[in-house]
């Protein structure tokens, strides 16, 4: 098992905060600032397919829009690699909360439309995002 610390800090400290990347491909949390510490670290992030978010404070999920805005400029490019996210019910809202925030397209806006919000690929045409929730 190969395990890649992105960050080992906290909010208030100069390293970014706690990620770890498992494998190459099972990102744990996706704090803020981690997308540009992960190019830092010459990550290649596409190959990146399991997000999992431990819970909802913004030192563990605040960078998961900007994660998935990367990916979708290269699915439209033709890499595509789907990406599964993992969290609990409370997070998934917040996570949905910062989507609305972070796009032109809306999450809420796809559920009103009959679509599932952690199914959005429709609505966005990201078919390669799935969101999982855990009790």
């Amino acid at each position: 098992m190969k395990i890649q610390l992105i960050g080992t800090g906290t909010i208030p400290d100069i390293a970014n905060s706690a990620s770890v990347l498992i494998n190459d491909h099972i990102l744990f949390d996706m704090p803020n600032g981690n997308l540009k510490a992960m190019i830092r670290q010459n990550i290649d992030i596409m190959r990146i397919d399991t997000l999992i978010i431990s819970h909802t404070h913004a030192d563990h999920c605040f960078d998961v829009p900007f994660l998935l805005w990367y990916k979708k400029d290269y699915y439209k490019s033709g890499y595509k690699l789907s990406t599964k996210i993992v969290t609990d019910e409370f997070t998934k809202d917040t996570v949905e909360n910062l989507i609305d925030l972070s796009y032109f397209g809306s999450a809420k806006e796809a559920e009103k439309k009959g679509i599932n919000a952690w199914h959005i690929s429709s609505f966005l045409d990201w078919q390669w995002l799935e969101i999982l929730t855990i009790a």
